[in-house]
């Protein structure tokens, strides 16, 4: 029983590090988004509030990246190629 978990491991780990690669996906696409400049859509007054949810959102996409590194080799895989 314990063996087949074991076992499975290597897949789960890819399976997480497909998805964290998924969600950096989303959050750089969140921060580039964003309007930088005033204009319809934002006002002046809350610029400086979306410059603030931007530096975040860069922050959280760069601590996921080198998780990413960290997952199994593509070797590892059943198939041996990376699906990401």
């Amino acid at each position: 029983m314990w063996w087949s978990a074991v076992r499975s491991l290597p897949i789960f780990c890819c399976q997480a590090a497909e998805l964290e690669h998924a969600l950096m996906c989303q959050y750089l696409c969140a921060a580039f988004s964003l309007k930088s400049t005033a204009g319809p859509g934002l006002r002046a007054d809350k610029l400086e509030a979306v410059e603030r949810w931007r530096r975040v959102i860069f922050a959280i996409a760069g601590e996921e990246m080198p998780a990413l590194g960290h997952g199994p080799e593509p070797a590892s895989r059943p198939s041996g190629l990376p699906r990401m």
